[in-house]
């Protein structure tokens, strides 16, 4: 078998579409670049617990939510408010993939009668897990975070208000949603050392929609121009089997 190189000045141009294009999903470590919605609610919880598995590496994190924030506005969560995240981490922090994903739930009297408007059984967000990121290990404050695509609930659809009228959806389907996870003590082992197991049971989140802006039209044009001169080589390499 004989491999054929790439010409240096493709191989570079190559690099550097892959680089300004990048891929569908972040999946790194360090903190995941969270641009927030601020159109769009803010959800803030307080006493929260997480921790990680390096074993299955499996993150899981079970946390409070108290407010549900869209400026000047606030509501307080009431019912069995609980909010849940689960993913895979690899042992040098990167991410792996979905788990469980992430799940809302709980009651909001958005309109202030007195009446919940949405509530159980069914969760009012729901979401899988695209990215995250988290600080370089050490003693707390550990911050950990990520992405997630919205599937659905209850806030992803209008809402229909006890009091009267109709709420636009708060949140969309398909949009991207992010989280942002302060770790403020530590249980076991070392936060955001994924090399082996930490938990922590004092954890802060906040979550929202956020903008993902889409690659430049430039970016992409030049991405294009690399896949047609790579299948311009291809065709005048003078290989004749299949595999060379």
């Amino acid at each position: 078998m004989r491999i054929q190189p790439w010409p240096r000045p493709l191989g570079c141009l190559v690099a550097a579409a892959l680089f300004l294009v990048g891929p569908a999903s972040v999946c790194r470590a360090g903190l995941v670049p969270l641009p927030w919605d601020l159109s769009r609610p803010f959800i803030e919880g307080a006493k929260g617990t997480l921790a990680y598995d390096a074993k299955t590496q499996d993150f899981q994190a079970s946390l409070v939510p108290l407010v549900y924030v869209l400026p000047p506005q606030y509501v307080l969560f009431s019912g069995s408010a609980k909010e849940t995240i689960d993913l895979r981490v690899d042992h040098q922090g990167q991410f792996v993939s979905n788990g469980g994903g992430f799940t809302l739930t709980g009651a909001l009297d958005l309109d202030g009668d007195g009446h919940p408007d949405v509530s159980g059984p069914q969760p009012l967000l729901t979401g899988t897990i695209t990215a995250f990121g988290a600080d370089a290990a050490g003693p707390p404050t550990i911050a950990f975070d990520g992405l997630f695509t919205i599937t659905g609930g209850l806030l992803t659809q209008p809402v229909s208000l006890t009091g009267g009228g109709t709420l636009s959806a708060p949140f969309t389907v398909g949009a991207s949603g992010g989280f942002l996870l302060n770790a403020e003590t530590v249980q076991r082992g070392t936060l955001a050392d994924f090399s082996k197991d930490f938990s922590s049971t004092t954890v802060k989140p906040l979550t929202g929609q956020v903008i993902v802006p889409e690659p430049p039209a430039w970016a992409l044009a030049l991405a294009g121009a690399v896949f047609l001169a790579m299948a311009g080589f291809r065709s005048k390499s003078p290989c004749s089997s299949t595999i060379c």
